[in-house]
């Protein structure tokens, strides 16, 4: 499997970050790529949505379900769409 890990320095907190990743219903205000969400699920260990993509002739959607432990990890898992992970 691959894996990304990147490291920046920003001035939130590991809460505020968290938050901003965790509330994807957010996502088409600052994601131009985004047209719109759909919320499936959301408790304190869980989180599980479809991003829809339209952006230029681009069309489409995958839905991912994100197990967390606040505020340090959220693991994403690629339940369905265009890409194999």
């Amino acid at each position: 499997m691959a894996l990304v890990e990147k490291s920046v320095l920003i001035e939130h907190s590991a809460q505020q970050m968290f938050d901003l990743v965790d509330r994807v219903e957010d996502y088409p205000q600052f994601l131009p790529w985004c047209n719109r969400t759909e919320l499936k699920f959301r408790d304190a260990h869980k989180t599980a949505a479809t991003l829809h993509i339209n952006y230029l002739s681009v069309k489409s959607h995958f839905t991912t379900e994100n197990l967390k432990e606040m505020p340090f990890l959220m693991n994403i898992t690629l339940v369905d769409g265009p890409f194999r992970r």
